[in-house]
C-alpha cells in the first residue's frame, strides 16, 4: 500500500514540475488558458447560483434577490472574462 502511495506522490510531483516548466516556457499560453478556465468557472458558478434560486430551499439565510444578483454577476463576469481574455489575463496576473 505504501509503495503505491509513493508512486502516486512521485507522479503528482512530476506532473507539477512539468506544468511549472511549461508555464515558464510558454507564459502567454499559460495566462490565456488560466483566463479561459476562470471565465468558464465563473459562467458555471453563476449559472448554478441562478438555478439554485429557482429551487426552493429552507436552509438559506440570504434572500433570493441577493442569490440571484450574485448569479447574474457571476454569469456576466464569466462572459466578460471569456470575451476579453487579454484583459482577464492582465487582471489575474
Amino acid at each position: 500500500m505504501r509503495q503505491s502511495l509513493a508512486w502516486m506522490l512521485a507522479l503528482r510531483g512530476a506532473a507539477a514540475l512539468a506544468f511549472g516548466f511549461f508555464a515558464v516556457v510558454w507564459p502567454t499560453v499559460t495566462v490565456t488558458a488560466l483566463s479561459l478556465l476562470f471565465g468558464v468557472y465563473a459562467l458555471i458558478d453563476g449559472t448554478a447560483r441562478l438555478v439554485g434560486v429557482l429551487r426552493p430551499h429552507k436552509d438559506h439565510d440570504e434572500p433570493r434577490t441577493a442569490r440571484a444578483s450574485g448569479g447574474l454577476f457571476g454569469v456576466a463576469a464569466g462572459f466578460l472574462a471569456v470575451a476579453w481574455l487579454g484583459f482577464t489575463g492582465c487582471t489575474l496576473v
